[in-house]
């Protein structure tokens, strides 16, 4: 009963590009700091994937969290190595219950990707690339679509793939760019990225150069906020009063009507 309750809002709220197409509406209630809004401890939130690795492999490797009307929804630890792949385990609480889904990109020896694993209590999910086309198969249905295997990714609890973008992103040419992008597991879109501005602003202490852009892809608008890096810090979808954070950058969260932020 539990896994068939969160399926189904799993099913319903973002998936945050699917509600854009289909108007969907949210309906979830999560209150309280970590351990009020889910009932539960820390140990049962998603914890760092374990580092096997030499540092010098691993490119990025943080933790997430996703606020939907001011409430905690999911928290997501991933890891992004040099090679390109990549591996991720976020929790979905919902009314006190919880969802635990597994995320694994493997790369073939020139970075591009080869399969997609997701794994959650109710079933699994595979992409496979070849010749040209990717293979989407969640046990419920298969689709095959022509995919290039340096297509862009969005999943919509993995945000740091939302750095792919900026990392396409000619930065000389600038202004609206289109690139094309993979919406786990509805299928291939158009994405579109525009640098807003850029700033200096002081996080916990330390100084942060920071780039602003507005991402938009099937007609929803998602802000993001990014490092000199390229990694994204914060992410806003103002239309779904949703937004993920990196964990040490809350305050980017954190905006009043006179903040510079919304003013730039």
């Amino acid at each position: 009963m539990m896994r068939s309750r969160v399926g189904c809002c799993l099913s319903t709220i973002l998936i945050l590009l699917a509600t854009a197409c289909s108007g969907a509406q949210t309906n979830v209630e999560a209150v309280g700091t970590e351990k009020e809004q889910t009932g539960v401890d820390e140990g049962s939130v998603a914890q760092p994937v374990a580092v096997t690795d030499s540092e010098e492999a691993v490119m990025d490797q943080d933790r997430f969290r996703f606020y939907l009307n001011e409430e905690l929804l999911a928290t997501t630890d991933y890891r992004w190595m040099r090679d390109g792949s990549y591996s991720s385990e976020y929790v979905l609480s919902v009314s006190g219950q919880q969802l635990r889904v597994t995320m694994e990109l493997e790369v073939d020896e020139n970075g591009a990707w080869r399969s997609l694993h997701m794994s959650a209590p109710q079933g699994e999910s595979t992409v496979s690339w070849a010749d040209g086309k990717a293979k989407l198969d969640n046990q419920k249905r298969e689709l095959t679509v022509d995919c290039a295997p340096d297509v862009l990714l969005f999943e919509n609890f993995n945000p740091a793939l939302m750095g792919l973008s900026v990392k396409r992103y000619d930065e000389e040419l600038g202004g609206k760019q289109v690139f094309p992008v993979l919406l786990i597991p509805a299928g291939v879109f158009e994405l579109s990225l525009e640098k807003t501005g850029s700033e200096t602003l002081s996080i916990a202490g330390r100084d942060h150069s920071l780039r602003r852009y507005t991402m938009s892809v099937v007609g929803l608008d998602v802000l993001l906020q990014v490092d000199d890096k390229d990694r994204l810090l914060y992410a806003e979808v103002p239309s779904q009063s949703a937004y993920y954070v990196r964990v040490g950058f809350e305050a980017l969260a954190v905006k009043t009507v006179d903040d510079p932020l919304l003013s730039a």
